[in-house]
């Protein structure tokens, strides 16, 4: 329902009666037309991380908050991360609320406020003291700098220099992408 209420209803849409209808009856006919796996895998390119801060999605955020994919993050970081899940612009402390922005001044009060919930947790048997321990042992690396991937737009560029290629020759062009792979998309241009 959430990835429905983020790609189909904007902002503007009123809050009422209706639009939760409508999102319900959305998100079934979405379940019924498409995967599980589907729908997650777009739940998380889609989703809001940090505030928004003008990324969607896990990647993005991943990228923007510590500066490294989400594959290369310890515990800790995830557990940031999905702290921050639509939750407006800020992250709560026992001290108060911090800004996503200002999150790097502010790390070690952070990972006490996620020590303290994991720490529920282990009290729940949802984790075990072993790992309880080793997410006391990790850090917040945090970076919060833009992100942006230059790869696609690398290989629009490409495509279009390789359109404009046919009516004016010598045209040079960098690409991040290797020149076999750009001979491949260029003999699938050439196709079609």
């Amino acid at each position: 329902m959430q990835l429905i209420k983020n790609i189909a209803f904007p902002k503007s849409f009123p809050q009422d009666v209706q639009r939760k209808f409508s999102e319900s009856l959305a998100a079934y006919q979405l379940s019924l037309q498409t995967s599980d796996t589907a729908i997650i895998t777009d739940y998380l390119n889609e989703i809001s991380m940090t505030g928004g801060k003008n990324q969607s999605g896990v990647m993005q955020g991943s990228l923007y908050t510590f500066g490294l994919p989400i594959t290369e993050l310890n515990p800790l970081e995830i557990m940031y991360l999905v702290a921050t899940l639509k939750r407006g612009s800020q992250f709560k402390t026992q001290n108060g609320f911090i800004n996503y922005q200002d999150a790097a001044d502010h790390s070690e009060e952070i990972a006490a406020a996620l020590l303290e919930q994991a720490k529920s947790w282990e009290e729940q048997g949802l984790l075990t003291k072993r790992e309880y321990n080793s997410l006391r042992n990790q850090e917040l690396r945090f970076v919060n700098k833009p992100y942006w991937t230059i790869c696609g737009t690398t290989t629009n560029q490409f495509l279009l220099k390789q359109m404009k290629e046919s009516k004016v020759k010598c045209i040079a062009y960098n690409s991040s992408i290797t020149f076999a792979n750009q001979q491949h998309i260029t003999n699938a241009v050439k196709k079609v």
